[in-house]
C-alpha cells in the first residue's frame, strides 16, 4: 500500500562525473546542493556572487562573468561602517573598501575562467520578487539591511525574464559551446512574501523554466521544488520553521540528483569517497591509543589509493589528516 505520490526517478541523458566543472549559481538550495557535491570531490565554483535569490540578479551575475567584468571602488557604498556592493552577498562586504574590493574581483577573475572551462552550469531559482534601488532604479542582489524606504519590491514579467535569459543563455554558449545548463527551482517557500504570492513567484519561476527548456537543447530541469512539495509534503521533512528544507529533505533531493545525473563508475567512486568523508568524522577518545593508529593507516592506505586512481581528484585535507 502507498500512501504518497513519489516523483518518478529522473530519465535524463547526462552523465556528471569527477572531470567535469559546475558552475553553481543561485538560491540557499544552490548552497545545499553544492556543498554537498564539494564533499564528494566535484569540481565546483559556487556562487562567486553570493546566495542570489531573484532571476534578474542571477541573469546579471552571469553578464558579468560572460564579459569579464571587475568591479571598481564606485560600485561600492558604505552603510553601518561596512561597504557593501549591492551585487555581492554580504560575506563579501568588509570595513575596508580596499579588501571589499579586492574580495570581490579575486573571486571574479577565478569564475571567469571557471565558467569558460565548466561543463555544466546548475541555478537554483528563489523568488520571482526582485528589489530596485529607488535612487538608481538599479535591481539589487542583497539589499544590505538599508532602510526598506531605499527599495522598491516588484516581480518578474515573465516575457521579459524570459527574454533577459534567452540573451544571456545565448551569449553563455556562444563562448562555451559545450555547456549543459540545469535549471532548478528553490523548495524554500517564501512566506514572508504572504501564501498566495509566493505561490504566483514559483509560478513565474516555473513558467520561466518550462519557456527555457524548450528554447534550448542544452537546458534541462532537475524537480527539486516538485520533490519537496509533493513527494515530501509531511511537515516531518522541514526545520523547526516549517519553510526550509531539513537535512533529510535536502539528502533525498540530492540522492534523486545522483540517480538522474550520476552514472555506475561515478557511483561507485562516490561510495569510496563517501567511506573516507565516515572515517574522518571518527573521533577517538585516546587519540594515541594503537588501534586508532593502525585504524588510521589503513584509511590512509585507502585515500593514497583512490589518489592514485584518480589523480584529479583533490584529497589533501584527508591525507594529511590520516598521516598525522
Amino acid at each position: 500500500m502507498q500512501f504518497r505520490t513519489q516523483i518518478p526517478a529522473l530519465n535524463s541523458d547526462i552523465e556528471i562525473n569527477h572531470h567535469d566543472k559546475i558552475m553553481m549559481l543561485g538560491s540557499c538550495f544552490t548552497e545545499n546542493m553544492g556543498k554537498a557535491l564539494k564533499k564528494l570531490k566535484f569540481d565546483i565554483d559556487l556562487n562567486p556572487f553570493g546566495i542570489t535569490y531573484n532571476p534578474y540578479s542571477i541573469a546579471q551575475h552571469l553578464e558579468i562573468l560572460a564579459n569579464g567584468i571587475l568591479f571598481s571602488e564606485n560600485d561600492l557604498r558604505q552603510y553601518n561602517n561596512l561597504w557593501h556592493s549591492f551585487q555581492h552577498h554580504s560575506s563579501f562586504s568588509s570595513i575596508s573598501k580596499e579588501e571589499s574590493l579586492q574580495n570581490i574581483n579575486f573571486r571574479l577573475e577565478k569564475s571567469f575562467d571557471f565558467l569558460k572551462n565548466s561543463k555544466f552550469l546548475f541555478i537554483t531559482f528563489g523568488s520571482s520578487h526582485y528589489y530596485t534601488l529607488c535612487e538608481t532604479n538599479e535591481i539589487v542582489s542583497n539589499c544590505h539591511k538599508y532602510p526598506s524606504k531605499n527599495f522598491k519590491k516588484q516581480i518578474a514579467d515573465i516575457e521579459d525574464i524570459t527574454k533577459v535569459y534567452n540573451d544571456i543563455f545565448k551569449k553563455i554558449l556562444s563562448i562555451n559551446p559545450e555547456l549543459k545548463i540545469i535549471l532548478t527551482i528553490s523548495p524554500v517557500r517564501y512566506l514572508s512574501d504572504g501564501f498566495h504570492e509566493n505561490q504566483v513567484s514559483k509560478s513565474i519561476l516555473q513558467i520561466l523554466c518550462y519557456n527555457l527548456e524548450n528554447k534550448f537543447e542544452q537546458l534541462s530541469y532537475f524537480p527539486s521544488y516538485e520533490i519537496m512539495i509533493d513527494d515530501l509534503r509531511d511537515y516531518r521533512f522541514y526545520e523547526n520553521d516549517f519553510i526550509h528544507p531539513n537535512n533529510l529533505a535536502i539528502d533525498y533531493i540530492f540522492e534523486h540528483f545522483k540517480k538522474g545525473y550520476f552514472k555506475k563508475e561515478t557511483l561507485d567512486l562516490i561510495s569510496k569517497i563517501e567511506e573516507i568523508n565516515r572515517a574522518m568524522q571518527h573521533r577517538a577518545f585516546f587519540p594515541d591509543n594503537e588501534k586508532f593508529r593502525v585504524f588510521k593507516s589503513k584509511i590512509l592506505e585507502n585515500v593514497e589509493q583512490l589518489k592514485k586512481q584518480h589523480p584529479h581528484l583533490n584529497m589533501d585535507a584527508e591525507l594529511k589528516y590520516f598521516s598525522e
